[in-house]
Protein backbone atom coordinates (compact mmCIF):
# COMPACT_ATOMS: atom_id res chain seq x y z
CA UNK A 1 0.00 0.00 0.00
CA UNK A 2 2.66 2.56 1.22
CA UNK A 3 4.35 2.02 -2.51
CA UNK A 4 1.06 3.21 -3.98
CA UNK A 5 0.48 6.22 -1.28
CA UNK A 6 3.76 8.02 -1.82
CA UNK A 7 4.25 8.38 -5.63
CA UNK A 8 0.64 9.92 -5.49
CA UNK A 9 1.30 11.93 -3.33
CA UNK A 10 -2.05 10.72 -1.19
CA UNK A 11 -2.35 12.22 1.99
CA UNK A 12 -5.24 11.71 5.23
CA UNK A 13 -8.11 13.50 5.40
CA UNK A 14 -7.89 15.93 8.33
CA UNK A 15 -11.43 16.56 9.85
CA UNK A 16 -10.42 18.31 13.10
CA UNK A 17 -7.60 19.25 15.33
CA UNK A 18 -7.94 19.69 19.07
CA UNK A 19 -5.05 20.74 21.61
CA UNK A 20 -4.31 18.27 23.96
CA UNK A 21 -6.25 19.76 26.68
CA UNK A 22 -9.67 19.05 24.72
CA UNK A 23 -8.74 14.99 24.71
CA UNK A 24 -12.15 14.49 26.13
CA UNK A 25 -13.63 16.63 23.34
CA UNK A 26 -11.71 14.67 20.66
CA UNK A 27 -12.60 11.19 21.83
CA UNK A 28 -16.53 12.08 22.26
CA UNK A 29 -16.22 13.86 18.84
CA UNK A 30 -14.74 10.46 17.34
CA UNK A 31 -17.37 8.58 19.06
CA UNK A 32 -20.67 10.24 17.87
CA UNK A 33 -19.72 8.86 14.27
CA UNK A 34 -19.62 12.31 12.82
CA UNK A 35 -15.68 12.57 11.75
CA UNK A 36 -15.49 12.79 7.97
CA UNK A 37 -11.78 12.42 8.16
CA UNK A 38 -8.74 11.86 10.62
CA UNK A 39 -8.81 13.89 13.85
CA UNK A 40 -5.53 15.24 15.69
CA UNK A 41 -4.88 15.62 19.10
CA UNK A 42 -1.94 18.21 19.11
CA UNK A 43 0.83 18.84 21.50
CA UNK A 44 3.46 21.21 22.05
CA UNK A 45 6.48 20.38 23.82
CA UNK A 46 8.97 22.34 25.38
CA UNK A 47 12.19 20.92 25.79
CA UNK A 48 14.47 22.23 28.99
CA UNK A 49 17.07 24.61 28.00
CA UNK A 50 20.45 23.06 28.95
CA UNK A 51 22.44 25.42 30.94
CA UNK A 52 24.60 27.64 29.17
CA UNK A 53 28.06 29.37 30.41
CA UNK A 54 30.58 27.35 32.74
Amino acid sequence: MNAFIEPHGLRPVIDRVFPLEAAVDAYWHYATGAPFGKFVVSHSYASPQAPTGA
